[in-house]
């Protein structure tokens, strides 16, 4: 094979143009990015003095794939954690800040008895989630939501003040449709071999402690890894402004037909796009591989960054809150970004970001000013905030968030039938199983790897 083509310069299709050029640096690839720009939804926007995080502001070290190209780029001495000064997480519930409770294992209550202590809960909740040892382990053939399980395990009202929120910040979408078995299965694994949740982390073994900090962001910000994967290709692999509309098998691999009309050919192509996007360019070769695509549901958020002069307001130490679902607000979390990471602000600003937008609602159709409004409102609803901001920035992420909802293996399965029919074609994207970055760098490695072996 003598060149390959990727569609999409996002994480997953540069970690796949990446892992291809370390093995085989003879191999011609070529990157069409539809932008002026690499990196996707990783983007770090730097203005002022300030360091804004347009997409994810960090990735779990501890999932496979992240700390591993980290290593792989001579990053690992850019790292940086959450400023442990500051280590406290709180969750709004009926309008007041509460305190998450300590002892969480991921999602789960690990320490049951670290509840009593906890303001976010009532006598009444704390009393039904220590009952979760002696919940029955029966669980109903294949997969059920998250909520479902999480609310059986240790009953309503905890799932809805805690688990639920915490995971609208992960997935930015309903616990009620998420499923399980895409998400988190070992938690139905313990619940299994162990017959309870906290049964079977109090068995589990313990493991060495890391010395690199559970969440990991770049000293300059999440746009550092992308540029350590640009400068590890060869110059000029990324086409920018180049937006391809479809994609076909020709005689010695695929023709790629861009905006503009002109043609390019390649031997294997790679297409790391949302699913949809995918299912569009690849819907005139096979009708029944878009339609697997096209099944995937999206979400859609906006990200407002604000900075303001620190002696204008006043924080609680921590990082931010997250909202329950059950509080009726758009925002679905505020992140206190000056106090979580180090050198994002200068001394004399403070700059705070709002998650914006629950999964059904559109909050991207919103004007600039009504979601600047939002954001606001919410500041002086929950953190008393009435100054006005010196600068702002909004990123809107429409139809960009993956739903890992029920049935998802399924249409994981299904697509990759429909790929089994083409050994030079691979798809890449947070889409298949999981939409963290570690998940992303994953998958565009996967897909690198069918390719290199064909």
């Amino acid at each position: 094979m003598r060149n390959v083509g990727i569609i999409g310069a996002g994480i997953s299709g540069l970690t796949a143009a990446y892992t291809l050029h370390q093995a085989n640096p003879a191999l011609a690839l070529r990157v069409f990015e539809q932008s002026a720009v690499a990196g996707g939804k990783l983007h770090t926007h730097v203005a002022n003095g300030l360091t804004i995080e347009t997409g994810a502001d960090s990735f779990l070290s501890r999932k496979p794939g992240g700390m591993e190209l980290v290593q792989a780029l001579g990053l690992a001495d850019k790292l940086q954690g959450r400023q442990p000064q500051h280590a406290r997480t709180y969750v709004l519930r009926n309008g007041a800040l509460h305190d998450l409770p300590s002892g969480l294992s991921g999602l789960v209550p690990a320490d049951l008895g670290a509840l009593e202590t906890s303001t976010l809960l009532s006598p009444a909740a704390v009393a039904r989630a220590k009952q979760e040892p002696s919940i029955p382990a029966e669980l109903p053939e294949g997969d059920m939501s998250v909520a479902a399980f999480m609310t059986q395990r240790f009953g309503a009202d905890l799932f809805e003040s805690m688990i639920e929120p915490l995971l609208a910040g992960i997935y930015g979408g309903r616990a009620d449709l998420l499923s399980l078995a895409a998400t988190f299965p070992q938690l139905r694994t313990i619940v299994e071999t162990h017959g309870s949740l906290t049964k079977g982390l109090q068995a589990a073994a313990p493991k060495k402690v890391s010395d690199v900090p559970p969440f990991v962001s770049f000293e300059g910000g999440m746009r550092t890894l992308i540029d350590a994967l640009l400068a590890a290709l060869p110059e000029n692999t990324v086409a920018y402004n180049t937006a391809i509309t479809t994609v076909a098998q020709a005689a010695d691999g695929w023709l790629l037909t861009k905006a503009d009309g002109t043609q390019e050919q390649v031997e294997a192509l790679i297409v790391a796009t949302a699913a949809p996007v995918a299912g569009r360019l690849l819907a005139a070769e096979s009708a029944q591989l878009e339609a697997a695509l096209q099944a995937f549901p999206y979400g859609s958020s906006a990200i407002v960054s604000l900075a303001f002069e620190a002696a204008e307001i006043s924080l609680p130490v921590g990082y931010g809150y997250v909202s329950p679902r059950i509080e009726g607000r758009e925002a679905i979390a505020c992140t206190w970004t000056s106090q979580k990471w180090a050198g994002r602000a200068p001394k004399d600003k403070v700059l705070l970001r709002l998650y914006l937008g629950r999964y059904g609602d559109d909050v991207t159709q919103k004007s600039a000013a009504d979601l600047l409004t939002i954001a606001q409102e919410e500041l002086q609803e929950t953190l008393n905030i009435t100054a006005n901001p010196t600068q702002q920035h909004i990123q809107r992420w429409r139809n960009a968030i993956p739903q890992l909802h029920l049935g998802h293996p399924q249409r994981v399965a299904a697509v990759q039938t429909q790929l089994e029919a083409y050994p030079t074609l691979a798809l890449a994207g947070a889409y298949f199983n999981g939409v963290g970055i570690p998940d992303c760098i994953r998958s565009g490695q996967a897909a690198a790897e069918k390719i290199d072996s064909n």
